[in-house]
């Protein structure tokens, strides 16, 4: 270990920590890719590794970092440190070289002196002969009469408790520079990472130079040397990379042969390889010199030696690639797949020329793509799926000649998929790049590679029709393009590719019929989905007698279902709901007895009860009947199907019992069967605890939710809106933390909510409107961090908003209207900047100050809520004035203050409110006796600002004790088509502007004191949209003229 002046204190142990990294977590495995993917690194790799005839392991040349300038300082600087300050002259002035030499020789040997007290044998300047015979005094082995650079001594390893806590380390000349860190400064990238022991360069040179069991000698010039110790380097970097990090298998890690280490494969150099790279290690070493000046060590290197595979696939590898990995330039595998590495893929891996195979798939790696491949001559099997990547493809991906097998599929790259030329690559077998989001045109310059076996482009945002030929794409096997934007026709020379055995494209806007189906005999798989086919389904598809799915969903097919469907005895999975079917359901689908999955919903087949054959499918996992006409009764033998996971019956027309067989199904996890006419007891829902979705509205169903609902831990959705359930919601139902949907909206229930609600911790929605129950909003509500519906509107519900409440910054909907809450609104309202609709009112009978709702003022951190779009506070008890900052809701819609006790004016910014389309400000005081002194009601007049509203329709500010004239600006909300300013104390004339109004339907102006003529202009709308006009004709309190007339002169004293 290396120690400074102040390192006596230290005590021997592990390296420190390096900073702390936060673990990331593991990415979603791909199992049938990756299997698919060790398949062909495990055969790339294999043992042929170790056979020296196979021609696989280093090759032309290995690259070595660039050469540092030298630390060490040369002859003649040495010479100047020795040389004396003054000299000594002879008589004649001359210098005395007597002296001169005496001089230098006395210092000589005071140098020599400190060297061997203060360094001694630490420093390991004794060595044997050999080695002495390379030391300072330049005579190592050069040839002519220049002066050779000197070669730095080796620094043995010092034993930390051999060394005394009061000793002070010696500070070395520079001639003694540590050996170790200048050997491997020449070929690391980046050398300034040495520096600092706590990276994982840092540590492993301090590995090689004090606890390696090998213990290199940096200088000792053999290439075999100079290869172990940038070999040992680069492998003891990764694994000090992962220094807290329990690898799955470290066996032999660190140990005396790295080529025995997990995961190291070593062997396959031959000779003419071998001396290439003797040649390159000679002429890179540290303190480059010419060859001719060194005399060239006569051993070689031994080929089973250098690395030539790493392969730790799976090994619980995480942080970054080792950049100096670079320097294993033997490498031709490079499998460190399936880990949760990190960071950048190191563009210095473009040095490792002879690689076939670099396989980094399913780990968490991010950036771009940054290597030039066509530094890649050899590559054959290329894979980086399953990572965070983007940016564009490379380019230089079209260079790659050798590849065979691309992936990079699920990732995050962008861009046009056409900056890649792929027609160069001629022996490309395998290309996925799935899971993107690429854009651009279908690559046309794939259908080049005539080898080409598996195609990928799925699940990205490819767009355009497809005109690539395919027709000389004589083995194509798998062809996946779903998930895109194409349209247009279905590409005609598809349907010609006999060796096809998967047709993957659903998710596009694909045209066409299935007429020429038949042409690929060989088929697995049929998948269009959610295109725009149509036309019957050809009679050919009994021609695919190797298919096992057929996946026509959502398209437009007309017509019956093709019985021949039924000759398709391997098919698995049918799947043609979604199209414009009729006619009955072929019996021939009786054959299919593998079936798992069948699909007919969302058809207009003839009304007709379920096949009884269904029920006998023993295989079946799924099965979706939706909205097919179907009716009858559900079979009890469906209890028999102990496989299936999913029902879906919704929208028929079902009657019957619920079939208590149902609760047999110990795999079932979906069951839909809203909107029929079934009838039963929900009891028997509480004993299936594998649902995770539960649809039962819209039916007939009763009965009590079970004590043993909460044993359903996996449900997620529980809809059960408008059933005829009785009795409390069991506290037992607080134990589904996983359930993010609870509906039970019009049903019947009473009783409180569960105090302990909070405890559902995934709740999103809740939705128990429109029941009978009681008490108080629970204060646990506040917990429920990701609730973004919360509706209790129309219940019994007594007590105050819990502040708590406030906490939920995810929800977006809050209804509590109609019930008996009191109290204030929320100080903190603000805070839930989700919030998009809220609304709560109490009961006030025959327009009278009888509320029993929310009282106090509204809330100034109202102005926080940039996305409410409704706000409704209706029939309370609301006083104050509306606070100006609620004019910073540019997204409010609705905004209904009504029936209140609210007072002051009108926000004169009330025109900010750019979204607005409906404001109701009305009876905001007593109007049944208007002779009373007006203490409560808006006041003032109405703001010229609401002009500026053009979305505004409904303007309701009747009942309340608005000043002045009508605004004329009023005249320009062109959306408008309600206008009621009845029970104010308005002036003056009807502005001829509002003659613009050309939606109006219907004006209020009686009980104001309005006067002058109606404009003709108003009244022309009558030919138009207007429809009433309510006025006063004798006074406040006479007649009132309906719009018969237009009215002119029937005004308050005229």
């Amino acid at each position: 270990m290396d120690y400074d002046d102040d390192s006596s204190s230290q005590e021997s142990g592990p390296p420190p920590p390096p900073p702390s990294y936060a673990p990331p977590l593991s990415p979603v495995k791909k199992q049938e890719e990756e299997k698919k993917e060790d398949g062909m690194v495990n055969e790339a790799r294999g043992e042929q590794y170790k056979d020296p005839e196979s021609g696989l392991g280093m090759h032309d040349m290995i690259e070595i970092g660039d050469d540092e300038e030298s630390t060490e300082l040369p002859l003649e600087r040495y010479e100047a440190v020795l040389e004396p300050e003054s000299k000594t002259f002879d008589e004649e002035g001359e210098p005395c070289n007597v002296t001169k030499w005496l001089i230098l020789l006395c210092c000589g040997i005071l140098v020599a002196l400190a060297i061997l007290l203060g360094v001694g044998f630490g420093t390991g300047l004794f060595k044997d002969e050999e080695e002495s015979s390379r030391g300072i005094d330049g005579n190592g082995g050069g040839a002519g009469g220049d002066d050779p650079e000197p070669t730095v001594p080796t620094q043995s390893p010092v034993d930390p408790s051999t060394v005394s806590p009061t000793t002070e380390s010696p500070t070395l000349s520079p001639t003694f520079a540590d050996p170790m860190a200048t050997a491997i400064k020449g070929f690391v990238v980046d050398p300034t990472a040495l520096d600092d022991p706590l990276t994982p360069e840092g540590q492993a040179l301090d590995w090689l130079k004090n606890d390696d069991p090998l213990k290199l000698d940096p200088s000792d010039a053999s290439a075999e040397n100079q290869l172990r110790i940038q070999q040992r380097f680069a492998l003891s970097a990764l694994w000090f990379n992962n220094f807290d990090q329990a690898w799955v298998n470290e066996a032999n890690w660190l140990g005396e042969d790295e080529c025995t280490w997990f995961g190291v494969t070593c062997g396959g150099v031959d000779a003419a390889r071998r001396r290439k790279l003797e040649d390159n290690f000679i002429n890179t070493l540290p303190g480059t010199i010419d060859t001719n000046d060194r005399e060239v060590p006569d051993d070689s290197i031994d080929p089973d030696k250098v690395i030539t595979a790493i392969n730790l696939s799976n090994n619980n590898l995480v942080r970054n690639i080792p950049q100096d990995f670079a320097v294993l330039t033997g490498l031709t595998v490079l499998n460190l797949s399936r880990n949760t590495l990190s960071g950048p893929i190191p563009k210095s891996l473009e040095k490792l020329v002879n690689l076939e195979t670099l396989a980094l798939s399913t780990n968490i790696l991010n950036g771009p793509l940054d290597l030039d491949f066509s530094k890649f001559p050899k590559l054959q099997f290329l894979s980086v799926a399953s990572n965070q990547l983007f940016g564009e493809l490379p380019a230089s991906l079209g260079q790659a000649t050798s590849i065979e097998h691309i992936n990079l599929n699920g990732n995050g790259f962008t861009g046009d998929v056409n900056v890649v030329d792929f027609s160069g690559l001629t022996e490309l077998e395998y290309l996925n790049l799935g899971e993107n989001e690429l854009t651009g045109n279908f690559p046309a310059s794939v259908t080049s590679a005539t080898k080409l076996t598996d195609l990928y482009v799925h699940n990205n945002k490819l767009s355009g029709s497809i005109t690539a030929d395919f027709s000389n794409m004589d083995v194509l096997n798998e062809l996946y393009m779903g998930n895109n934007d194409f349209e247009g026709a279905f590409p005609e020379s598809i349907w010609g590719r006999s060796t096809l055995t998967i047709l993957d494209a659903p998710g596009n806007k694909f045209t066409g019929t299935l007429n020429q189906v038949a042409g690929l005999p060989n088929l697995t798989r049929l998948n269009l989905g959610d295109n725009q086919f149509d036309g019957e389904i050809s009679s050919g598809v009994g021609f695919l007698q190797d298919l096992e799915i057929l996946s026509l969903y959502d398209n437009a097919f007309t017509g019956t279902i093709a019985t021949e469907i039924g000759f398709l005895v391997k098919l698995v999975a049918l799947y043609i709901d979604g199209n414009e079917l009729t006619g009955d359901i072929p019996t021939e689908l009786e054959s299919l007895e593998v079936l798992r999955g069948l699909g007919l919903g969302n058809n207009d087949f003839n009304e007709q009860p379920l096949p009884e054959f269904i029920f006998g499918m023993q295989d079946l996992k799924q099965l979706r009947l939706q909205n097919a006409n179907f009716n009858g009764e559900i079979s009890r033998s469906i209890g028999s199907l102990g496989d299936l996971e999913l029902i879906h019956l919704e929208d028929n027309n079902l009657s019957g019992d619920i079939p208590n067989e149902i609760s047999n199904l110990a795999n079932l996890r979906e069951l839909v069967l809203n909107d029929n006419d079934l009838e039963g007891d929900i009891g028997f829902i509480g004993s299936m605890t594998s649902l995770s979705l539960v649809t039962l509205g819209g039916n007939n169903v009763g009965g009590e939710l079970p004590d043993n609902i909460g044993d359903l831990t996996d449900l997620q959705e529980l809809d059960l809106s408008g059933l005829d359930i009785e009795g409390r919601i069991p506290d037992s139902v607080t134990n589904l933390v996983n359930l993010k949907i609870f509906d039970c909206n019009r049903c019947s229930l009473d009783g409180e909510i569960p105090a302990n609600i909070g405890r559902m911790v995934n709740l999103e929605t809740i939705d128990l409107s429109r029941n009978n129950l009681s008490g108080p909003i629970p204060e646990s509500v506040g917990t429920l961090l990701r609730l973004e519906n919360f509706d209790v509107s129309n219940n019994g519900l007594t007590g105050q908003i819990p502040d708590a409440i406030t906490n939920l910054s995810r929800l977006e909907e809050l209804a509590l209207d109609s019930n008996q809450i009191t109290g204030p609104l929320p100080a903190a309202i603000g805070n839930m900047v989700a919030l998009e609709t809220f609304s709560i009112g109490g009961t006030r009978d025959n327009d009278i100050d009888t509320a029993t709702g929310i009282s106090g003022q509204i809330p100034d951190s109202i102005g926080n809520l940039r996305n409410l779009q409704t706000f409704v506070v209706s029939t309370g008890g609301l006083t104050g004035s509306v606070p100006d900052s609620i004019t910073n809701l540019v997204t409010l819609r609705v905004l209904f203050v009504d029936r209140n006790f609210l007072s002051g004016p009108l926000p004169a910014n009330l025109g900010n409110m750019k979204s607005l389309i409906r404001f109701n400000g009305a009876i905001n005081r007593d109007i049944r006796d208007v002779e009373t002194p007006v203490s409560r009601g808006f006041s003032g007049r109405i703001p010229a600002s609401v002009g500026l509203l053009q979305n505004l329709r409904d303007f309701e500010i009747f009942g309340n004790a608005l000043t002045g004239n009508l605004p004329s600006e009023l005249g320009n909300c062109a959306s408008l088509e309600l206008l009621d300013v009845e029970f104010n104390e308005l002036t003056g004339p009807v502005p001829s502007s509002y003659g613009q109004l050309e939606n109006l339907n219907a004006f209020y102006m009686s009980n104001n004191n309005i006067d002058g003529v109606m404009p003709a202009e108003v009244c022309a709308l009558r030919e138009d949209a207007l429809s009433f006009l309510f006025t006063d004709c004798e006074g406040i309190g006479g007649p009132v003229c309906e719009l018969g007339s237009c009215c002119s002169g029937c005004y308050n004293g005229n």
